[in-house]
């Protein structure tokens, strides 16, 4: 769980472009700012469900 919060802790302030960038550089997945913006959305999700509960990101 710790790499979780450190996930979100990192991404409150990530403009979407740079997680754009983060995806190609630590996932190998080649998107743009709207999955970048999809990316930090599903992250906040996932951690106001907090933990039992799963969050679902699919790329189309």
């Amino acid at each position: 769980m710790g790499n979780k919060t450190k996930m979100l802790d990192s991404t409150r302030n990530i403009p979407l472009i740079e997680m754009a960038r983060i995806l190609v550089r630590e996932e190998a997945l080649f998107a743009g700012t709207s999955t970048g913006a999809n990316i930090v959305a599903a992250i906040w999700v996932a951690a106001r469900l907090g933990t039992g509960h799963s969050c679902f990101w699919q790329l189309f």
